[in-house]
């Protein structure tokens, strides 16, 4: 697809807080959707006690496919999360013999595991000579592999006073690191390349998905937060894993989104909570080996 289609698709982005028609939890077994039940009660108590927040998630069970959301399908604003897809047009290019990774493995770390934007400008331009390019062709490999309602405008702190916001919906997110892990993105070697840079993340920014996970848990995810002036964002997005009573790797994919918050606290606590509701669930159902039941870490976020 060329850029110039790209542009066309990209636009005309819509209002955070939008939700786009879709059928969510299609596919999902009477089991799962008992989880998306309980996390959308959780999700509404907390609304209520802080004064209001507005929250998405989405998990999609790797191990069958099946996908739970709440509120997948609305959009919201983003923070250093649309960085992912900074690193995932890097990485086509590294596979295309278009550049190496030799020269940028510091700027990859901090600027993705970090969370660190200048950074992740610097291997943009390292790799397509511009933030713009770099962009363009991130909105490319978007709309080639079907996110309609995602919108990448602009690498954080990197827009103008009228930018539009980045976009993303739980569901979408949900769908490419599902692609990613079963190696419908890149070959394996790029595959296993991503995975192991979206888990190389520094400690300060394990505060949300990781935060109440057991040592036992591995998460591959990409953060964001900021405040914006009608609330705080606090989004995270990976893929979790761990080993399973049986010996075999079990994993899951987990996208949690919040916008509005009105403290710096509010929405990063809840998705802690919920990412520690549903390790809880995943595990139940598919046992954790011995070992992997040690105490868990707790970060704060910055």
């Amino acid at each position: 697809m060329s850029q110039l289609i790209a542009l066309v698709l990209f636009t005309t982005p819509v209002s955070a807080g939008t939700i786009i028609p879709e059928n969510e939890n299609v596919n999902a077994s009477p089991e799962f959707l008992s989880l998306r039940e309980a996390l959308d009660r959780s999700i509404a108590v907390y609304a209520d006690e802080i004064g209001g927040i507005d929250v998405a998630i989405a998990v999609t069970d790797l191990q069958n496919g099946e996908t739970i959301s709440v509120r997948g399908n609305t959009l919201h604003r983003t923070g250093c999360v649309i960085n992912m897809f900074a690193l995932l047009a890097a990485v086509g290019e590294f596979q295309a013999g278009k550049a190496s990774p030799l020269g940028l493995s510091f700027s990859i770390k901090r600027g993705i595991g970090g969370s660190y934007p200048p950074e992740v400008s610097r291997f943009a331009q390292a790799i397509f000579g511009s933030d713009r390019a770099a962009i363009l062709r991130a909105r490319e490999m978007m709309a080639g592999w079907g996110m309609r309602a995602s919108f990448f405008d602009h690498i954080p702190t990197y827009g103008g006073e009228d930018s539009p916001s980045n976009i993303l919906t739980a569901l979408e997110t949900n769908d490419i690191l599902t692609r990613l892990w079963r190696g419908q993105l890149f070959d394996r070697d790029w595959t296993t390349y991503t995975i192991e840079r979206l888990r190389d993340s520094e400690p300060q920014v394990n505060y949300i998905l990781p935060g109440q996970l057991p040592l036992g848990a591995t998460v591959g995810h990409k953060v964001g937060v900021y405040a914006d002036s009608d609330g705080w964002v606090h989004n995270d997005a990976g893929i979790v894993s761990f080993k399973g009573a049986d010996g075999a790797e079990k994993l899951y994919v987990i996208t949690y989104l919040s916008q509005l918050a009105n403290d710096r606290l509010a929405g990063y606590s809840l998705g802690a909570k919920l990412s520690r509701d549903v390790w809880d669930w995943m595990t139940e159902k598919y046992g954790l080996s011995p070992g992997s039941k040690a105490p868990g870490y707790t970060t704060t976020a910055p």
